[in-house]
């Protein structure tokens, strides 16, 4: 064989690897590409995950602190009202201030003239309804 050829031969082989070797490095490479994003996405869904876990602990942590604002308040409203009922039996002493126990609420009368103004209301609405729901059964559906 001349040696023209067989470097032809050679040179072919040569090319043939570099082929693959080139092939392999373009496949690995798209690989590596792959994983970057990969540990990318993940790396950004930790950091929200995190971020999510940050925001929801502080609004927890402000809402802690607005029921113990609340409570604080609603405490020396306690203390307050101990107080006024120690000055309330102070001004038992003035006759024009007439006190009411739980039961004088129970035992106060309704006034009639009240409670049928209430009733006639009441059936006044309801006659309302009916009329309502007979007009708008009567008319008929109109596709314009």
């Amino acid at each position: 064989m001349p040696p023209n050829l067989n470097n032809g031969i050679i040179e072919s082989k040569k090319k043939k690897r570099k082929r693959k070797k080139n092939n392999k490095k373009k496949s690995d490479s798209s690989q590596d590409q792959s994983l970057a994003w990969r540990k990318t996405f993940e790396n950004l869904t930790q950091w929200h995950s995190n971020h999510q876990v940050l925001y929801w602990k502080g609004v927890a942590e402000r809402y802690q602190q607005q029921n113990q604002k609340l409570l604080q308040k609603l405490q020396s409203l306690e203390e307050s009202n101990d107080d006024d009922e120690s000055s309330d039996s102070e001004e038992d002493s003035d006759p024009t201030i007439i006190p009411l126990t739980k039961n004088d609420h129970e035992s106060i009368d309704i006034d009639e003239e009240y409670l049928n103004f209430l009733e006639i209301t009441r059936k006044h609405r309801e006659e309302i309804q009916l009329q309502k729901l007979k007009d708008a059964a009567s008319e008929p559906d109109t596709i314009v």
